[in-house]
């Protein structure tokens, strides 16, 4: 993503955001929503403050009223025609508790971007940070926008299911003290002999009568102020629509132009493959000040075949970004390649990372989700972690910042044993075992740390078929021989040691440029709130 970045904006320019006026939106609509003016005035201050007056003036029908009432609300289908009717309070606070905790995440997030940048841009000067910084800020204000605006939903939920219950128990509650006052009456007509039946009728029908018209009145206010927090809720959804749209098209390549960099190499492989030579890809650079770019040689390609490569991208603390390739149908394997090294290095990735690659629970559903080791750049276009590594394009002297420089006279001894026809060597493993216990155990650092480059824990489902049939696919298996791709495949958030989202965009590289393949697509690796099985 780095190589194929537009030129930088300056500081006047305004951000991808700029314009749409989510924040303005967003606030309004927050307050709104949690001033509560959406609800009717009669719904508030009711409650049951007159049960224990009605007790004094009558024990025996305000016990039977009581009965009866809890008879309601716990048998079937009494509670259900009473939730049908007045809604289930019950259900509104769960959907209230569920915003409260959306909105409570992203304004976590939206710190801790900000944080991110204020930390990650310390020192840093230039028009390209500056446009860098104003975006991610940008983007920090418009997730803490979004986190208010969950908030003051979940405070308007939280509002209607108290509404919903004093309607709900009212209604509940004049239901049982009619039936208690028939029960009452009926007593009463027997004793009589029949001698009080038209004051009996006359009560009743007044009891019945007035209970309806205060019945008629709350649950019109109930029903004029969830249609009133319904227009608020449709402004809500029309600003987090604008602002999922903003975000679609500004994955992947948002963050490539935020990035700043030349788009020179779509031109130039363009004018190399016209002229029928060989691409010379231009050399790595961060995508992030102070960040770092492991490169490596797809299949294929490198300096010996077309070119084609792969950037890991990196920040300044060494957290993983996302990785780039660029590569045409010609790199890729009909089968996966490296064989048994593959099923090495993903059992080494397993064993090194066990916390990562282990299953998770949903705690309230019970689903257990399964997790293993999944590759950044599709096993058909890369070679494992030990073929790379005995690759004589790589230096082991340059990766990983020098850090393992200490491998090169091991690694290339393993290589010279290889080639050697008369030494019985003739793999990794075999290579392996001829080096000294000090060349074996600084050999193996250096495998897992390129181990760890290329394999991540993805879920299973995710990996596959989410992921391949909807990018990895498309770069693979439906790529034409002769055409060119840049891709590009970011992690974002991590929970319980894996990524919790991946981000892909895949564009097409012809003679003017870039052409859009397939748009920013997101998968979800972790939900929030799994649990790790103990």
């Amino acid at each position: 993503m780095a190589v194929y970045a537009k030129a930088a904006r300056g500081e006047d320019e305004p951000s991808a955001l700029a314009g749409l006026g989510l924040i303005e939106d967003g606030e309004g609509l927050t307050q709104a929503l949690q001033a509560k003016s959406w609800l009717a005035g009669s719904l508030a201050g009711l409650g049951g403050a007159l049960d224990m007056a009605d007790l004094a003036r009558d024990p025996f029908g305000k016990l039977l009223s009581w009965g009866l009432a809890w008879v309601i609300e716990h048998f079937s289908p009494l509670k259900d025609w009473l939730n049908d009717l007045t809604g289930n309070p019950g259900e509104v606070r769960a959907f209230s508790q569920t915003w409260s905790s959306i909105g409570g995440s992203l304004n976590e997030n939206s710190a801790v971007l900000a944080r991110a940048v204020n930390e990650d841009m310390d020192g840093a000067e230039g028009v390209t940070i500056a446009a860098y910084r104003s975006h991610q800020t940008d983007m920090s204000r418009h997730i803490g926008m979004v986190g208010g605006l969950s908030e003051g939903m979940a405070t308007s939920l939280l509002g209607v299911s108290v509404a919903v219950q004093v309607v709900h128990d009212l209604v509940r509650d004049r239901i049982s003290d009619t039936v208690s006052s028939l029960a009452k009456y009926t007593v009463m007509e027997f004793l009589s002999l029949g001698a009080l039946t038209p004051f009996i009728i006359e009560d009743v029908a007044s009891q019945v009568l007035h209970s309806a018209t205060v019945l008629r009145g709350h649950i019109k206010d109930l029903f004029h102020s969830g249609h009133a927090l319904g227009q608020l809720a449709d402004g809500a959804k029309n600003v987090l629509t604008k602002f999922k749209n903003a975000l679609a098209n500004h994955s992947g390549a948002g963050v490539r132009k935020a990035a700043g960099q030349a788009d020179d190499a779509a031109p130039a492989l363009a004018n190399a493959l016209g002229r029928g030579k060989s691409f010379n890809p231009p050399p790595p650079k961060p995508l992030v000040p102070g960040g770092s770019v492991e490169r490596r040689a797809l299949h294929n390609g490198g300096r010996r075949g077309n070119g084609a490569y792969a950037d890991y991208h990196f920040d300044r603390k060494g957290n993983f970004l996302g990785v780039e390739t660029v590569h045409s149908g010609r790199n890729v394997a009909r089968r996966r390649l490296g064989g048994s090294a593959d099923v090495a290095e993903r059992k080494l990735y397993r064993d090194m990372n066990k916390g990562s690659v282990s299953p998770l629970k949903d705690p309230v559903t019970g689903q257990i989700y399964h997790y293993q080791a999944g590759h950044r750049v599709n096993s058909h276009l890369i070679d494992p972690a030990r073929h790379r590594i005995l690759n004589s394009e790589y230096d082991p002297a340059t990766v990983f910042g020098g850090k393992h420089a200490d491998a090169a006279p091991h690694v290339e001894q393993m290589r010279q044993s290889i080639a050697d026809p008369s030494n019985p060597a003739h793999d990794w493993e075999s290579a392996y075992k001829q080096l000294d216990p000090d060349g074996r155990e600084i050999v193996s650092k250096l495998e897992m740390k390129e181990t760890n480059l290329n394999l991540t824990s993805h879920e299973k489902h995710m990996n596959h078929p989410d992921l391949y049939q909807k990018y990895e696919r498309s770069i693979t298996r439906d790529l034409p021989e002769d055409s060119w791709v840049h891709t590009y495949m970011q992690e974002t958030g991590s929970i319980h040691g894996r990524p919790e989202t991946i981000v892909t965009h895949v564009d097409s590289i012809v003679s003017e440029g870039l052409e859009e393949l397939c748009s920013s697509r997101s998968f979800s690796n972790v939900e929030r709130g799994l649990e790790a099985m103990q």
